[in-house]
């Protein structure tokens, strides 16, 4: 670890990107999944249609990172 942090910084950078994308990716989909229950619990449709666009978002984006 000493070795990646002093000689190959760049490295070391992006070892921590690839540790941390795994926990990021785990708490926007918990995120994402208490907005859809949320807009079920409201019943407000210009919610739902806002959560409708922000799963789809999610859902783009994580197959284009995959």
């Amino acid at each position: 670890m000493k070795e990646l942090l002093l000689k190959r910084g760049n490295k070391f950078i992006q070892y921590l990107f690839a540790t941390f994308m795994f926990i990021v990716e785990h708490f926007a989909r918990m995120g994402v999944f208490a907005l859809i229950l949320g807009a079920l619990e409201k019943k407000d449709l210009g919610y739902y249609k806002f959560v409708v666009v922000i799963t789809i978002l999610f859902i783009y984006i994580l197959l284009l990172t995959s």
